[in-house]
This record gives C-alpha cells, sequence and structure tokens, in this order.
C-alpha cells in the first residue's frame, strides 16, 4: 500500500508539473497554481480513499470468516463436552440401575435429559439416529422413566428397566459415533 501511495503522490506532482509548464505566462498566478494543485491532490487523495475503502473491505471479510471459524470451533468444542458428559451420565445410570440405587439414576437422568434436547438442535446428531422419530422416543423414554423412577422410590410399584437398558445403551453409541465425528472434524 505504502508503495502504491508514493506512486499516487509522484503521479500527482507530475500531473501538476505537467499542467503547471502547459499554462502561458499570464495563467501562471499564484491562486491558478494553488487551484491547480488543489484539484490534482484532491484527485489522488480521492483514489487512495477508493484503495483504502477497498482494502478495509477485503480485511473485513477475511474478519468475518474468521470470527464464523472460532465460533464454529467453540460450538464444536462445547459440543463436544456435552458429549463426553452425556457418555458419562449414562455410564453412572447404568451403574446405578445394576444396584438398585433408583434414587441416583433418577437424578442422573433428568441431568442427561437436557444435554440430549440440546443435542437435538444438531442435524449431524439427529442423523446418526435411524430417524428423527427414534431420537424423539428415545428422549420420551428417559421421560418415562424419570417418571417412572419416582414411582419406584415411593414404593408405588415396580419397573422393568430392560427397555430403559437398551434405549440408554443406544444413546451411549450414538453420543459416542458424535463425539467421534467431532473430535475428527475439529483437527
Amino acid at each position: 500500500m505504502n508503495r502504491l501511495l508514493y506512486i499516487l503522490i509522484l503521479i500527482g506532482l507530475i500531473g501538476v508539473f505537467v499542467i503547471i509548464s502547459s499554462l502561458q505566462a499570464e495563467e501562471k498566478s499564484i491562486v491558478n497554481i494553488v487551484n491547480i494543485v488543489g484539484t490534482v491532490f484532491s484527485i489522488v487523495a480521492f483514489i487512495i480513499a477508493i484503495i483504502q475503502l477497498n482494502s478495509i473491505k477485503k480485511i473485513s471479510i477475511i474478519t468475518n470468516s474468521t470470527i464464523e471459524e472460532t465460533k464454529n470451533k467453540l460450538k464444536n468444542s462445547f459440543s463436544i463436552s456435552d458429549v463426553s458428559r452425556g457418555i458419562k451420565i449414562i455410564q453412572e445410570i447404568q451403574n446405578y440401575m445394576s444396584t438398585d440405587k433408583y434414587e441416583l439414576a433418577r437424578m442422573r437422568l433428568q441431568d442427561l435429559k437436557p444435554i440430549l434436547i440440546q443435542l437435538e438442535q444438531s442435524v449431524e446428531f439427529v442423523s446418526i439416529f435411524d430417524s428423527k422419530d427414534s431420537y424423539e422416543n428415545s428422549v420420551l423414554e428417559i421421560e418415562v422413566n424419570i417418571s417412572n423412577f419416582y414411582d419406584v422410590i415411593q414404593g408405588k410399584r415396580k419397573i422393568n428397566i430392560g427397555k430403559l437398558k437398551l434405549t440408554l445403551e443406544k444413546l451411549s453409541s450414538v453420543l459416542i459415533k458424535y463425539e467421534q465425528k467431532l473430535k475428527f472434524k475439529t483437527i
């Protein structure tokens, strides 16, 4: 840019010199010379301003693309941590269910639900399921069992946790696949 600026100033000076030298002797008054110098350098300044605006536009485009890229990387890093947390919670729920600690399993199911709902916003995540209905059924199964575990804790009834175990295994597999997909995508 500095080189271009020097070239434009040089062209302006040459232009002023050529114009002044082409004037008749009676036209070479101070007012006319100042007028010519002012006009030529106004044109040069206008050209420099256009070049600067173009350069600022390019910088703005690059900056915006960098910001978007950074935002996407941050979203992925948050997703990776959420997915990892979801996998860990599922493992804890499975352990609590195997030792009949339904109070703790219920609490962890309540922690898992918002993670799954948040991840639903990711088209890539939902696409790993057989269908959107399959995903929604898995979340519904979590919601139903939150309520069912409450009834078990209160001693109102016993439940068959086999279906929940299958749902948790499926969710765990999907979360692991998604986590790997995100990890390799961000590298």
